[in-house]
């Protein structure tokens, strides 16, 4: 599985030292992969462990640009098959 940071700035802007503080803060886990995504106002960071042959190719989070949206997730779909 993976470990998901997530972090919000109310006044619309990230000091140098929080920008830091926040993509160490989740690095420790032993990771295969660590992804961030780093706005004026926030932040978001996945650190995956890579558990199924699918999950080397992930890419988290995502920006889909056609809609404005980020999404990060922890999860895992072990019935994949049946679900295609």
């Amino acid at each position: 599985m993976s470990g998901i940071a997530g972090i919000i700035s109310l006044n619309k802007n990230f000091s140098t030292r929080e920008r830091l503080d926040f993509i160490n803060s989740i690095k420790y886990r032993g990771i295969d992969k660590f992804r961030k995504i780093v706005e004026k106002d926030f932040c978001l960071s996945n650190s995956m462990m890579f558990t199924t042959k699918e999950s080397v190719d992930e890419t988290l989070p995502l920006y889909d640009a056609k809609s404005g949206r980020y999404i990060v997730s922890d999860s895992r779909i072990d019935n994949r098959k049946e679900l295609i």
